[in-house]
């Protein structure tokens, strides 16, 4: 058994003899402390054990300051939240502070001859979304990069090109927001749209390639299906901006293209709860009606959104970019869905009826 040689200055632990980091707070041991200083840093460490307490207490605090600091810092090696959360928190904390700055001054002077709020608010949350899709695509290089193979060593690039074409169109879209949607010709506010829902599709493309679905056969057809039919969106909204959208107005286009954003986030949150509640199986027959259920849910709600749509839009290219976006998030949420399960163990064949002696699941791992 080795002996302490002394104590961790970060929280006064002891440590063994060449040990170059404490194994409990994991803070870095000095290296050129000699056997007297170490002994003289025992000796004092056993006569003050209050000094002890406190150094401990400060690493119980420093604990808790990493702990808050992993919301604040990007960390795109921890998760795709961890990447996009800070920026999330960061971005609209400089948004509320600018914000609030901008309302006091408007009691104290009147700058409405100067500062349309509206256009100023709009421009925010556009600079918000240029944010959000460059960390997004941020994670997306740095975990392309993490996989071997010339494939993912080629695809690792590809977010590059999909956040300068978002970035590029929603810069254009500022400029059109502070004009009504009259500055510029009518190709200028065509090549905005085009470059931000390509520009989307690709990032959303790049999120499906890291799905890690394992490789039971019908997961992957599932998700090799969905980069086609991702395709078939993108050229679908070149059609609707450069062939179907002859002789509309600008502010007609945007109304088109937040209506198809809507759909999006609005079939994203309803599955995403449906999923979350779906997660919670244990047992392996629980989680093989889960995933069946998922999938019948999904038929349904994807009926529903083609009944609604059939009325709604007349057929053409807007119809089929709706409907692709809801069968696409569906579809997405629901290998993510698979791949949490996945990950959780399930109980032996003894006991699958119940919560006791977890063992990985054989059937939904690769």
């Amino acid at each position: 058994m080795e002996q302490i040689v002394g104590y961790c200055p970060g929280c006064g632990s002891g440590y063994d003899e060449g040990s170059k980091f404490c194994v409990r707070c994991g803070a870095a041991i000095p290296q050129n402390v000699s056997p007297e200083a170490a002994t003289t840093t025992e000796a004092s460490s056993t006569a003050e054990p209050a000094s002890a307490r406190d150094a401990s207490a400060s690493g119980a605090g420093s604990t808790v300051r990493s702990v808050y600091q992993r919301y604040a810092t990007i960390d795109a090696s921890g998760g795709f939240l961890t990447t996009v959360g800070p920026v999330l928190i960061w971005s609209g904390a400089v948004g509320v502070l600018i914000w609030a700055i901008i309302g006091l001054i408007s009691l104290r002077f009147d700058i409405g001859a100067i500062i349309d709020l509206e256009s100023l608010l709009l421009s925010m949350l556009i600079l918000v979304g240029i944010v959000l899709s460059t960390a997004v695509n941020y994670y997306l290089i740095h975990r392309f990069r993490e996989r071997t193979g010339q494939l993912w060593d080629a695809l690792s690039y590809l977010p590059f090109i999909w956040g300068a074409l978002i970035s590029v169109g929603l810069l254009i879209m500022i400029l059109q927001v502070w004009t009504d949607f009259a500055w510029g010709p009518d190709d200028l506010r065509r090549a905005m749209f085009s470059l931000i829902g390509v520009g989307l599709c690709g990032t959303y493309g790049g999120y499906l390639a890291l799905v890690d679905v394992g490789m039971t056969r019908i997961y992957r057809i599932v998700q090799g299906t969905l980069y086609p039919l991702l395709v078939l969106i993108a050229v679908e909204i070149l059609d609707a901006i450069w062939l179907g959208s002859r002789g509309r107005s600008g502010q007609e286009m945007m109304d088109s293209f937040a209506a198809a954003l809507g759909t999006a986030v609005s079939v994203v949150i309803v599955y995403s709860i449906v999923a979350a509640l779906m997660s919670q199986a244990r047992a392996r027959k629980t989680r093989t009606f889960v995933l069946v259920a998922y999938v019948v849910l999904g038929l349904v709600g994807f009926t529903s959104a083609v009944g609604i749509l059939w009325d709604d839009l007349p057929a053409g290219a807007m119809r089929f970019i709706h409907g692709g976006i809801v069968l696409v998030s569906i579809a997405t949420i629901g290998l993510l869905l698979v791949r949490y399960l996945r990950r959780i163990p399930i109980p032996t064949a003894t006991d699958e009826n119940t919560d006791a002696n977890p063992q990985p699941d054989r059937n939904l791992e690769s």
